[in-house]
């Protein structure tokens, strides 16, 4: 910052000094201040009194022909030893130089430095950390690229807002080749980030000064991971200890309801203390702190899993408390702690077969499938009523992989008729879902309608009734009770994802958003790489759906890329809509390439997925310059999906074909399906496809503002920029000229690919950017477009406009 402040200045002619406050110039007097210095040699100066080199250095530049363009800069300002301060003071005090510092705030500054702002009144600008969505954006920039939020929140975690060491870790990162590409063109974490020697050197100076006891405070902490309760801490290290590393601000101590803790105070520490610590000594405290969490019963699973883990092979685990805690940690989401608690038990002499299914749908929500279907299976093969239950599990599968579904189904219907009632509306749940993700929306009601009272999981009635076009019922059904059933639970994520899907299409787009970034963030937050990226899917979409083109585009690649590696729930047919996605906003953004890789790797998938209806409109829309052949396959699309009851997918195909020129018809076809359609974005969708049809200027327009008042920001640019059309094709070349220009001049999508309607071929739009560059070079860069009136763009634009259509 302080760099970018001297080149700015020095554009502005003034002539920049800048000085280091370094610790070992605090012993030289003026030292730090040398360069500054006039009137005499720095030699002499030291040797003089304070008051004189002051005042000769303040004379001197009071003296100077270019006084008050004199720019001093201070880098480190609380290191200068007391006559640079002095000198600094005295240099702002006057008023004919301007001063700027940098200083850190936990350090301790020279009065005379503290009295440049607190007395003289200098602008106190406090650099705060930077927060997870600036590291993504740096992240971005430097690599170049999309980043996974994975990433992100590693080297955000890790380095609590600090710029240096955001650095650091990433330059670390890719010279291990921790970091790597993927084809997509997302970065991704493979490795754990490694702690560079560089860091290493900084955490070297920083611990120099800390005490021993607190240096071995800090290692019980690091070995544990970087927190441990506080009764636990008591028992292997002493209270004064403690209290001091407190003080030192090394640890800190978090008081709550559920009992007190010690973490380190920064996660850094704990690798550089990790680092240092001989492998056997961490093996050996560890071992300690694990009798004493085991031994203690309020520990919790996570806490029960490192302890199990640290002991090793030291004794046989208590198989019911190890057992319960496997279960805590699948119902709160925790399946990391989930898996390896249950795998414990599944590693002893016999089978435990609930162990065994617990592992199981740890391991499918946490993407591995496969590992997934051999816990279930071995739960079958043992006799007794707990096969019902890993025949549901394994059923979850169907969702993971679409060619294994009837098989999977055909298993857990067998199963359910022998099992317990809220076992069948589990059974149920999730035989429609699946139903629901292929397109089968009538199938999935009824069936969920014949076990209608049974105690099911929300996520597929949900999601059927949102297909169906009846978004205002989903949201109404979300908060229906009785979601809970017995047995088998599958995770909220399901449920808070279709819910949000519902808000976006009833209209709620802020609760959606709100309800989204928070499921996202603790997916993210615990490494559940399924749960992210169905939740970036559903943030990409609500954020296409909304018009937030440069927010959706590296969700949805995000979650592609994730997908692609990851048989995640609800399979190929998903990945078809969220590649489909990628298609729709990289075109609209002009990134053609990255559509064409996005429709390169959808041709990859499944034939039964080729045909889900958003990626038919998609390859018709940005699949090449002939759309006739891809548009009778999306009216055979819309036309399938309104016969299987998915009315939602059905409005958003012939929007589509609206869009590629076929407004009359879609508007015919719109007509028999308003009726069934529910909330303001399918009712919007209807008008925006008649009036488009009706080519009518002024309707266009009031569209385009009710469509922006309602969150359909992108669609409201598309009415406007039609009615533009319709505008000159009646003769009235100045006000479609107002309009065009305010189009061009719309900034918060990026820059857009709008497609021209003509028939059913089409051709990417004339360069909006050049279009706008062109004007700004001859009538001024400060003026826009939207700032001009109708008159002067018509006196302007209509002697040219009749020449021919380019123009």
């Amino acid at each position: 910052m302080l760099r970018e402040v001297l080149r700015s200045v020095s554009e502005l002619e003034y002539r920049t000094e800048l000085v280091h406050g370094t610790a070992a110039g605090r012993e030289i007097p003026f030292g730090a201040m040398a360069r500054v210095l006039r009137g005499a040699d720095a030699a002499s100066m030291a040797t003089a009194s304070m008051a004189t080199a002051i005042r000769t250095t303040v004379d001197a530049y009071t003296a100077a022909e270019d006084t008050g363009r004199h720019v001093v800069a201070v880098d480190d300002a609380h290191l200068l030893d007391p006559q640079s301060a002095a000198l600094l003071h005295a240099l702002a005090a006057d008023g004919r130089v301007r001063v700027v510092l940098t200083v850190d705030t936990e350090a301790d500054a020279p009065d005379a430095v503290t009295a440049v702002w607190k007395d003289l009144g200098a602008r106190w600008v406090a650099v705060r950390p930077l927060g997870v969505e600036e590291v993504a954006e740096v992240l971005s920039g430097v690599l170049g690229g999309p980043v996974d939020a994975a990433l992100v929140h590693a080297v955000a975690h890790m380095a609590q807002g600090n710029p240096l060491w955001v650095r650091e870790l990433v330059r670390g990162a890719c010279e291990s080749s921790a970091l790597s590409r993927a084809g997509s063109g997302l970065w991704q974490l493979v490795d754990e980030l490694p702690f560079p020697a560089r860091l290493h050197h900084l955490a070297c100076r920083q611990w120099g000064g800390s005490s021993q006891a607190s240096h071995d405070v800090a290692v019980w902490l690091a070995v544990a991971g970087g927190r441990l309760p506080l009764h636990h801490l008591e028992r292997v290290a002493d209270w004064e200890a403690i209290a001091g590393t407190e003080a030192e601000d090394v640890v800190t101590v978090e008081l709550g309801a559920q009992g007190d803790a010690v973490r380190l105070a920064h996660p850094l520490h704990g690798m550089f203390l990790r680092h240092r610590t001989p492998n056997l000594d961490q093996r050996r405290w560890r071992g300690l702190l694990a009798e004493s969490l085991l031994a203690d019963p309020r520990t919790t699973p996570a806490g029960l899993a490192r302890a199990l883990r640290w002991r090793g092979a030291g004794g046989a685990p208590d198989e019911q408390r190890v057992l319960e805690a496997a279960r805590v940690a699948r119902d709160s989401g925790d399946y990391h702690v989930g898996m390896e608690l249950a795998g414990m038990l599944e590693a002893g002499e016999r089978t435990c077969p609930e162990a065994a299914v617990i592992a199981g749908e740890c391991r499918l929500w946490l993407g591995r499938a496969g590992d997934a279907e051999a816990c279930f299976q071995s739960a079958i093969d043992v006799p007794g009523p707990t096969a019902a239950v890993a025949a549901v599990g394994s059923a979850a599968r169907l969702f993971a992989e679409s060619g294994r579904a009837q098989h999977s189904c055909d298993q857990l219907a067998a199963a359910a008729r022998e099992a317990d009632e809220p076992l069948r509306g589990v059974a149920v749940a999730l035989r429609a879902g699946f139903a629901a993700a292929t397109g089968r929306v009538d199938e999935a009601l009824a069936m969920l309608d014949s076990a209608a009272g049974a105690p099911r999981p929300a996520f597929a009635e949900i999601g059927a009734l949102t297909a169906a076009g009846r978004p205002l019922d989903a949201v109404a059904a979300a908060d229906r009770p009785g979601r809970r059933a017995g047995g088998f639970q599958p995770p909220s994520d399901l449920d808070q994802i279709a819910l949000v899907i519902a808000l976006g299409y009833a209209g709620d787009h802020d609760r959606a958003r709100q309800r989204a970034r928070a499921g996202y963030r603790e997916a993210v937050r615990a490494q559940h790489r399924p749960a992210q990226a169905m939740w970036a899917h559903a943030l990409g979409e609500l954020a296409e759906l909304t018009g937030d083109l440069v927010t959706a585009l590296p969700l949805l690649v995000e979650a592609s890329t994730i997908m692609r590696a990851h048989p995640v729930v609800r399979g190929p047919p998903a990945r078809a809509r969220c590649l489909a996605d990628v298609v729709e906003v990289a075109g609209l953004s002009g990134r053609r390439e990255r559509a064409a890789r996005a429709l390169a790797e959808a041709a990859e998938l499944p034939p039964d997925s080729g045909r889900v209806p958003r990626l038919v409109a998609a390859r018709a829309r940005w699949g090449g310059d002939d759309a006739g052949e891809p548009a009778d396959a999306l009216w055979t699309c819309a036309a399938d999906a309104q016969a299987a009851g998915a009315r939602l997918e059905a409005a958003r195909s012939l929007l589509c074909l609206a869009r590629l020129g076929f407004a009359e018809q879609a508007a015919q076809r719109l007509d028999d399906l308003a009726g069934e359609l529910q909330g303001p974005v399918a009712a919007l969708w209807v008008r925006f496809v008649r009036v488009l049809a009706e080519a009518a200027p002024e309707v266009l327009l009031d569209t385009a503002t009710a469509l922006r008042e309602h969150g359909l920001a992108l669609l409201a640019v598309e009415a406007a920029a039609s009615a533009a059309v319709a505008l000159r094709r009646a003769g009235r070349f100045g006000e479609a000229a107002a309009v065009g220009c305010r189009v061009l001049c719309v900034d918060e999508f990026g820059p857009l690919d709008l497609l021209p309607r003509k028939g059913k071929a089409w051709r990417p739009a004339k360069r909006p950017e050049r279009l706008r560059a062109t004007y700004t070079r001859t009538q001024g860069a400060t003026r826009r477009f939207a700032d001009i009136s109708p008159a002067v763009l018509r006196d302007v634009s209509e002697p040219h406009l009749g020449r021919g259509q380019d123009h």
